[in-house]
């Protein structure tokens, strides 16, 4: 620990859960993530910490997080095709089993995303259609069960996966 490790003097336990790794950089008086667990960026990429659906606009250290804030750790893209969108997910958190659940996909500032494609934990049945340009799809599931669902578009990292919804099907 060194005087200018403010991630391990203040918030050890979000460090040690996170199995994150940084190193200092001093010109911008704070630290680069250059590890999450064995996850790396790759080339053109970098770890980058959103504030609700916003990218920091001040280094992670300095940021004020309250209570009620979303903080998500992402892979973002530099150059060309820089990371744009922080895709969110919305619908119902309960189903009855063999019916249609209604799904939106929105990025951070609302906006419908056209062709995200949902993902599930378990996966369902039959693969849901992609969002239509209303960022609308439906989803349905045979078997009663917990399900986790995820938005994400492929983009070439244009747009950030989306927050996880928990679905409860009986």
């Amino acid at each position: 620990m060194t005087e200018k490790d403010p991630i391990e003097n203040s918030n050890s336990t979000l460090t040690n859960q996170l199995n994150l790794h940084r190193t200092f950089n001093d010109s911008f008086d704070d630290f680069f993530i250059t590890r999450i667990g064995s996850e790396t960026p790759g080339e053109n990429q970098f770890w980058a910490i959103c504030l609700n659906n916003r990218f920091l606009s001040v280094g992670g250290c300095q940021q004020i997080v309250q209570q009620g804030d979303e903080v998500l750790f992402a892979f973002a893209n530099s150059g060309t095709n820089r990371t744009t969108n922080f895709l969110r997910l919305r619908g119902s958190t309960s189903a009855s089993v063999n019916n249609d659940v209604a799904l939106t996909v929105t990025d951070g500032k609302g906006a419908p995303i056209q062709g995200a494609q949902i993902s599930s934990n378990p996966p369902p049945p039959n693969r849901p259609p992609q969002t239509d340009v209303n960022g609308k799809t439906t989803i349905r599931f045979a078997t009663a069960g917990t399900y986790r669902l995820k938005a994400d578009k492929n983009d070439h990292l244009v747009s950030i996966r989306s927050n996880q919804l928990v679905l409860v099907v009986n």
